[in-house]
C-alpha cells in the first residue's frame, strides 16, 4: 500500500500487479503500525482502491501507521469475527488468514 509514499503508491501498486486499482469493488488489507499491531481490514462497500488507501490513513492506526498490503478484493473480500460477519458476494471462502489475539 506504500502508505508512506503518497506520491508514488500508484505506481507501485500498478508494477506489482495489483487489479482493478480504479474499479469500485470490496477491498481488503492487513495493516502494521509501529507498536507492533496488526489489522486485517475490509470495506463494506465498493471502493476504488485509492479511497480505501485513504480511508485507512485516516481512520486505522491513530497516526501511528507503518505500511500494509492489499489483499484479494472483490467477492472474496470477507470477515467473521464476533462484532461483525460481512461477505463481499454472499459465498463462503475458505479461512486465508487467521488473527488469534491474547
Amino acid at each position: 500500500m506504500s502508505l508512506q509514499d503518497d506520491a508514488n503508491w500508484e505506481a507501485v501498486a500498478t508494477a506489482q500487479g495489483m487489479p482493478n486499482m480504479t474499479g469500485s469493488t470490496y477491498r481488503t488489507a492487513l495493516i502494521w503500525n509501529s507498536g507492533f499491531n496488526i489489522w486485517l481490514v475490509i470495506s463494506e462497500e465498493a471502493c476504488t482502491a485509492k479511497a480505501f488507501r485513504g480511508a485507512v490513513k485516516y481512520l486505522v492506526g491513530s497516526g501511528t501507521i507503518v505500511d500494509g498490503i492489499f489483499l484479494d478484493s472483490g467477492g472474496s473480500t470477507q470477515m467473521k469475527c464476533t462484532e461483525n460477519t460481512f461477505s463481499g458476494d454472499g459465498r463462503s471462502v475458505v479461512q486465508m488468514i487467521a488473527i488469534i489475539t491474547p
